[in-house]
């Protein structure tokens, strides 16, 4: 998005001060990775096993798979609000770029953090059940208010990535939906998302001015909305290249690495593993 939008800006692209090497290396990732979502696309495409699937009428199992998961995603979702609102505390006395270096830390018991661990999987065990639509809206409104406290505290990708989840399940159930079941995504829901997109970038635009302090550039970035839209929100290319030019100091520097991500860290970079083997991990790298 950033190399896009300077190019059609007719402006410097690069980022200056950084090395040519991490440049190549920023451009080869982005480009890596959008070939592999092509590929996986591509493969998708081809396979058209999913229009043979038969649904097994296993109605007392689904139903009891869907009350346990739904009993536990709650309790997951009243576990992340409370760490949520710990959080806005500590904003209170500290800056945006600390949750980030380290200097966060939750005071919440072992217990709590598990049942945020396992939230969203067992969000997704309860939405892969096929529940009703009700249910389900629910559920994805919980989901989407338990990122309102990361949203608060200057973090706005949980908020939209649960907003694109919402999105792309819909879009799911609709192409999965029998005959006569109710429309997932219809005229309603295409009205809803025609009408609220306009509100959600010039927020997000707001939104980053205002966490960054800048709030005097507000007006001159609702001059041509979009184009800064997809600059603001397009990071990769710039973590990219500071990432290169910073790798040696990281850590982490043995396989795995930063390659799995959250996770990596979820599954083995826990209280618990740490509790059984003794071994600190570095809080806060991914």
């Amino acid at each position: 998005g950033r190399p896009l939008t300077c190019i059609l800006r007719n402006i410097q692209w690069t980022n200056i001060g950084y090395s040519y090497d991490a440049d190549l290396f920023a451009i080869t990732i982005m480009y890596v990775s959008l070939l592999t979502l092509y590929v996986s696309a591509t493969l998708t495409a081809i396979d058209k096993s999913h229009k043979n699937i038969v649904r097994e009428d296993q109605p007392i199992f689904i139903k009891n798979l869907q009350f346990v998961s739904f009993i536990i995603f709650i309790i997951g979702f009243i576990c992340s609000m409370m760490e949520g609102m710990e959080r806005i505390l500590f904003m209170q006395t500290h800056t945006y770029v600390d949750i980030y270096t380290g200097e966060y830390r939750t005071s919440m018991p072992a217990v709590v953090k598990g049942f945020i661990q396992i939230m969203k999987p067992c969000m997704c065990v309860f939405l892969a059940t096929l529940p009703s639509k009700r249910k389900s809206c629910f559920v994805l409104a919980a989901f989407l208010v338990s990122t309102i406290p990361s949203l608060r505290v200057g973090m706005r990708s949980p908020t939209m990535l649960a907003c694109v989840f919402i999105f792309v399940y819909y879009i799911l159930r609709d192409v999965l939906r029998k005959p006569n079941e109710i429309r997932w995504f219809g005229k309603v829901e295409k009205t809803i998302v025609a009408f609220l997109l306009p509100f959600v970038i010039c927020f997000l635009l707001i939104y980053t001015e205002l966490r960054n302090g800048y709030s005097n550039n507000i007006s001159s970035k609702m001059q041509n909305p979009i184009i800064n839209f997809i600059y603001e929100q397009s990071t990769t290319y710039n973590a990219l290249v500071k990432f290169w030019d910073v790798k040696d100091k990281l850590p982490q520097l043995g396989f795995p690495g930063y390659l799995f991500g959250y996770a990596y860290d979820v599954f083995f970079q826990n209280g618990i593993i740490s509790g059984l083997t003794g071994f600190s991990f570095p809080v806060g790298q991914t």
